[in-house]
């Protein structure tokens, strides 16, 4: 093709410098840093070699093809700190933090996170509602308590802000909601994930109604921005209300919601524009969501009998993996879902006043035994008893559960509270706190 060389077989020769260039086959080179021969190549045979492929979503699972001088951050000159929000009404206490676990001080920073009464104000959110914080590229992404609530006169959004062990910045807040005319701000935060990379967490708006919707969000902590993703959950008399629990799998987005009866759904996001009903469960709600050996499992909250945890097959379908604890209303499988050891763990909470109770359910794959009877093992300090359980989470070689005690009202009392450890199998205390139960770690 005249005013075109064909250079296909340009390098596919190699490199020879014992050659003058003159005498060179017409497919070598004299010189080939960094040349490799392309494969798939169309109108050539040779590319540059890749240098630093991007790492995958798995820490440390990636590729680098090769480096020359490329300098590597030291992370073994950073700390990780674990962080437990308080339950306080006043003072300048807003955190306990721990850098191995089993000695705590208070701390100052971050600021205060949305108190308990924001999430129970109303019929529409149990009080055992779990909530989580997230964590993102060592910062801790969490809701701020400094808002006027919904139907409160000069009512605010719900803000969201970051820490990085330092510097406590504000990230966002809950946009308005388009189906109120952009006129009506979220009720509260119920639930935060990472993943991706993203910070995903959820909104109940309009107020503390079974009926009221639920928002999604995906944050974006490169740009800051907050998308919502998909349309808004619940609403009307469906029964189907506050949205609970967040979980990531199989590149999807999944949550699990309802009051009266509960429904599990999912989203592609930034490619799906509505949520995929993937299952209804009735007189249950789904209190609970994690993922274990490549299967995703939810735990149920009971309006009539005891509670199960529900179990997808790699086909879709849905079965019960584990009914155990008390029968009857106000039972749930909440808090916990976290990988420890190579099992999975679940909380088991039976709210009844001042007599209900809190056991630790563990599943190894094949079988289901109980861990710990925390009512038992671990009786509240302030004549109250440890039953309102909060985040469980991973934190070096040992797994943390946050305890508050509550009252014969139902809603934890003030100041009483604990974390649990979990060291090899046994279970300890390590720190009294009036704590609501978030918490999330910090590497800085």
């Amino acid at each position: 093709m005249a005013g075109k060389l064909n250079v296909y077989d340009i390098g596919q020769g190699g490199v020879n410098s014992s050659k003058s260039p003159i005498h060179l086959d017409t497919t070598e080179l004299t010189k080939g840093q960094n040349v490799v021969l392309d494969t798939a190549g169309a109108e050539g045979g040779i590319r540059k070699r890749g240098g630093l492929p991007k790492l995958n979503g798995t820490a440390m699972q990636g590729k680098i093809n090769g480096a020359i001088s490329v300098p590597i951050a030291d992370e073994s000159a950073k700390t990780q700190t674990l962080y437990a929000a308080l339950e306080v009404s006043s003072g300048s206490n807003t955190w306990r933090t721990s850098t191995d676990g089993t000695t705590w001080a208070f701390a100052t920073a971050p600021a205060k996170i949305t108190q308990h009464s924001k999430l129970v104000t109303g019929t529409g959110f149990p009080s055992t509602l779990t909530v989580r914080v997230a964590s993102v590229d060592g910062k801790l992404y969490y809701p701020s308590d400094s808002y006027t609530q919904f139907n409160n006169a000069n009512h605010q959004r719900p803000p969201l802000r970051v820490y990085d062990g330092t510097s406590d910045e504000p990230f966002g807040s809950v946009p308005y909601s388009p189906s109120e005319g952009d006129t009506t701000n979220a009720y509260v935060i119920t639930d935060m994930l990472a993943a991706n990379g993203k910070v995903y967490f959820v909104s109940a708006d309009g107020g503390a109604s079974v009926n009221d919707p639920a928002r999604v969000f995906e944050g974006n902590p490169a740009t800051g921005q907050i998308t919502q993703i998909g349309p808004e959950i619940g609403g009307g008399a469906t029964g189907y209300g506050p949205a609970v629990h967040l979980a990531w799998y199989n590149s999807r987005l999944w949550i699990g919601v309802g009051n009266i009866s509960g429904q599990i759904l999912s989203i592609r996001p930034g490619l799906d524009t509505s949520w995929v009903v993937e299952h209804t469960v009735a007189s249950k709600y789904i209190s609970g969501l994690g993922v274990f050996e490549g299967l995703l499992y939810a735990g149920t909250g009971s309006t009539a009998s005891e509670p199960t945890v529900l179990v997808r097959s790699s086909l879709g379908v849905w079965s019960n993996t584990d009914t155990g604890g008390p029968s009857g209303a106000d039972t749930y499988i909440t808090s916990g879902f976290t990988v420890y050891n190579s099992e999975l763990y679940v909380v088991l909470q039976w709210t009844a006043g001042a007599n209900g109770s809190v056991s630790i359910r563990k599943f190894d794959g094949s079988s289901w035994t109980e861990d710990e009877d925390i009512t038992s093992s671990f009786p509240g300090g302030g004549g109250g008893i440890l039953q309102v359980p909060g985040n469980m989470l991973v934190f070096g070689d040992n797994m943390y559960l946050a305890m508050q005690e509550q009252g014969g009202t139902g809603t934890p009392s003030d100041p009483n509270g604990a974390i649990l450890k979990n060291a090899s199998g046994s279970w300890t205390k390590v720190d009294d706190l009036s704590a609501r139960g978030w918490m999330g770690v910090v590497t800085a």
